[in-house]
């Protein structure tokens, strides 16, 4: 089907997470079959659905912007958030830190991304890879192999926030997607058309709230828009 561009492990997080945010896949059971050996580089996944007709194979998924590889991506644009999560940005910071702190990869070598996921509280796993998209695959992967609910879920990364990272966000059904760096336009305008709670500068005293701020508690600057900081 593919041929991903990204650091050889963890790789059935991997897998089921590029399914699941891709909307290939929308739950566990939907997957008959899963092998996958880092050593090998190699992935093997029989799935109870049928793919998509429409579906390009044998795909080169590199690390870069527009390596989604969506399909149907009006389909995905249909969906709406629906998420109870709220945290403060305080609670954030301290998410960003621990996440920093548990990125073994980055401190070894530099040049890798990290990617978390979390809930109100605090910081479930963290996983690394040279792409940022791959390590937001990853993070969904262990968001669908512990059974939690998505929208009672976030996403925190160290990567620019492109529309692909974002769609993956929406196809999952996570609630709020933050980074250190900033989003695209493009990102925000779909998180803003869908429900999705999008910040960036998020480690930083005062973050960019873009579209969301419900799900910010405390929030110290109410009056911070989209329009404001695409300025």
């Amino acid at each position: 089907m593919a041929t991903f561009m990204c650091t050889p492990e963890d790789l059935k997080e991997l897998a089921v997470g590029h399914l699941w945010g891709r909307g290939l896949i929308s739950s566990l059971q939907q997957v008959h079959l899963l092998g996958a050996c880092d050593d090998m580089r190699t992935i093997t996944v029989r799935l109870a659905n049928s793919l998509p007709q429409s579906l390009s194979l044998d795909q080169l998924l590199s690390s870069a912007c527009g390596s989604g590889g969506f399909i149907e991506d009006d389909k995905l644009l249909e969906h709406r958030i629906s998420s109870d999560l709220t945290v403060s940005l305080d609670f954030l910071r301290r998410c960003f830190a621990e996440m920093h702190g548990r990125a073994h990869r980055y401190r070894e070598a530099g040049g890798i991304h990290s990617a978390a996921l979390i809930d109100d509280s605090g910081v479930l796993d963290v996983k690394e890879d040279v792409g940022r998209h791959n390590a937001i695959d990853k993070a969904l992967g262990v968001c669908l192999f512990r059974g939690l609910d998505p929208g009672e879920c976030g996403l925190i990364t160290t990567g620019r926030l492109s529309s692909d990272m974002v769609l993956k966000a929406l196809g999952a059904g996570v609630g709020l997607l933050a980074t250190r760096s900033i989003p695209t336009t493009l990102a925000l305008d779909i998180a803003e058309s869908t429900g999705l709670t999008l910040i960036g500068r998020a480690h930083m005293k005062d973050p960019h709230i873009y579209c969301g701020g419900g799900r910010i508690s405390a929030e110290r600057d109410a009056q911070q828009t989209g329009s404001q900081q695409r300025r």
